[in-house]
């Protein structure tokens, strides 16, 4: 009887997978990051977007963070998206949560931030990498804007601060 109660949830499951994945047009893909061309940030941090809400059914954004040098990331916050970082290569100081500890992370470790959290972070070494999952999807949206932004717009404090607020990051520092 558990055999037949288990194999009917699975198939329940299975089915609704399959039916949710159809439904929302969702397909399978496999990416090669070493074929996606990076945007390289005056900083020297090249993002490249791996897969994009439109992939996702608009469930997440995972993108791959490489960072030249010793690049920051202010102290900010996201009020609608939550992010994972899992640390592919190097080291980082990040601020996640209490703003006046900072935790070293190196490769291997993932780092969960819930929106409404405060979290920062500063690679520790050349070449640090990371690869960023935020959800919902759509952040993707943020650094393709970004990337078209003019020196003067991106030395505007005050156009940046809005900038930013409209892709829901907010800055503190």
């Amino acid at each position: 009887m558990k055999t037949r109660t288990l194999l009917a949830i699975a198939l329940a499951v299975s089915w609704a997978t399959a039916s949710a994945r159809d439904y929302m047009g969702m397909e399978p893909v496999i990416v090669d990051a070493k074929e996606i061309e990076g945007v390289t940030s005056a900083s020297g941090e090249t993002i490249k977007i791996l897969l994009r809400a439109d992939d996702t059914a608009g469930q997440y954004t995972v993108i791959s963070d490489q960072f030249a040098d010793r690049t920051s990331v202010g102290l900010h916050k996201h009020d609608w998206h939550d992010e994972g970082f899992y640390v592919i290569r190097g080291s980082f100081s990040i601020v996640n949560g209490d703003e006046n500890v900072r935790h070293t992370v190196t490769e291997d470790t993932m780092v969960f931030t819930p929106r409404g959290t405060l979290h920062a972070w500063t690679a520790l070494e050349p070449d640090s990498k990371f690869i960023l999952i935020y959800t919902p999807g759509g952040w993707e949206h943020y650094f393709e804007a970004a990337g078209q932004l003019t020196e003067e717009q991106r030395n505007d404090e005050e156009f940046m601060a809005e900038f930013r607020l409209s892709y829901d990051a907010i800055y503190f520092q």
